[in-house]
């Protein structure tokens, strides 16, 4: 099929008028517009290749989505807006036309649209890649911290609403939206330092037990989150990280969230680990000799701390909350055997 021209577009429109929709291969005709070397020529207002009839008919297109979002409607349609990340920056006129056309129908999106419909990417650890269908996986880019380390993997959203664009596979058709089913939010978080620094932890992505040089200099705050990653690592709970624009959360569209998920029957673990107060895993640390005092008060207030012996730390960390889980089932077991015995004694009389 060869690539829409301005009157094929013209006539999508007055189908998304009249119809309210288009059909999902009309929406990828349209998407498939907006290639590397497309955007450098012809929807390029600077380039002598430049289409210009084209380009006025994609402005109407992009008109009459951007008033469908903002009537809160969605379809198909919406799979034809380009996320800004895959846009080349406007510069001195260059791409201008492009950033003008989508321009009232990213207003629309960050007023009317949802966190999921505007992530800008997607990354997942090396476990939860491997249990996705490969024509999923083919959509993610492996990255790396470091070569020793694990790779995780990325999908930046290409458009919007990727979360819930249909994937066919061999075994059906799926969206990240059915993938998310099976999984629970733990926490969030506005920090890019954070967001990145959690995921790449929990992911196997920076090793904080042996390769622990990046937290040398460091504040309780980034600790306590730390501590939780490698928990997460340590106990092979998956790490999913959602990043983007959340309109709910709010009103300055630079202001990125990272959501963190994992899968639901492991959800419970970590939101436990997560309300032992950081006091509590200060202070074991201080009584096992791992910190001394003066770094102990520098964690709890939050301050710059130098030299500070994260693996170690880590180590001890994660065997205090082991140690707090296991006391916690022995006194679960305790109390039932308690109530058992209670029941039998009222049966009995």
């Amino acid at each position: 099929m060869k690539a829409p021209d301005a009157n094929a577009i013209r006539e999508l429109t007055e189908k998304l008028k009249t119809q309210g929709d288009i059909s999902l291969e009309e929406a990828d005709w349209i998407f498939s517009l907006f290639s590397a070397n497309s955007l450098k020529t012809q929807l390029n207002s600077n380039s002598s290749k430049a289409r210009w009839p084209l380009m006025s008919a994609l402005k109407g297109w992009y008109n009459v989505v951007a008033e469908k979002i903002k009537q809160g409607q969605r379809g198909n349609f919406v799979f034809t807006v380009i996320t800004s990340n895959k846009l080349p920056v406007a510069k001195f006129g260059f791409n201008h036309f492009m950033h003008t056309a989508q321009e009232y129908v990213e207003i629309n999106l960050k007023q009317n649209g949802t966190f999921e419909e505007l992530f800008s990417k997607l990354m997942i650890d090396g476990k939860t890649y491997s249990s996705l269908p490969k024509e999923f996986q083919k959509i993610f880019t492996s990255e790396k911290v470091l070569s020793q380390f694990k790779s995780f993997y990325v999908l930046y959203s290409p458009r919007v609403d990727m979360y819930h664009y249909p994937v066919k596979t061999k075994t059906g058709t799926y969206t990240i939206a059915q993938f998310f089913d099976r999984l629970a939010p733990i926490m969030k978080t506005n920090s890019r330092d954070v967001g990145n620094t959690f995921f790449e932890i929990a992911s196997g992505a920076r090793e904080t037990l042996s390769n622990s040089w990046f937290l040398k200099k460091t504040r309780g705050s980034m600790v306590a989150q730390c501590v939780i990653a490698t928990y997460m690592y340590y106990k092979e709970i998956p790490c999913i990280t959602m990043v983007g624009y959340d309109p709910k959360e709010s009103q300055d569209p630079s202001d990125e969230r990272f959501v963190f998920f994992t899968e639901k029957d492991k959800a419970r673990i970590v939101k436990d680990a997560m309300e032992i107060p950081f006091e509590d895993i200060v202070k074991n640390a201080f009584d096992k000799n791992v910190i001394d005092k003066k770094t102990a008060k520098e964690l709890l207030n939050d301050a710059i701390v130098w030299d500070f012996p994260a693996a170690e730390f880590m180590e001890a960390s994660v065997k205090y909350i082991d140690h707090i889980f296991q006391r916690q089932k022995e006194w679960e077991t305790a109390r039932k055997g308690i109530e058992n015995e209670d029941e039998w004694l009222v049966e009995t009389r």
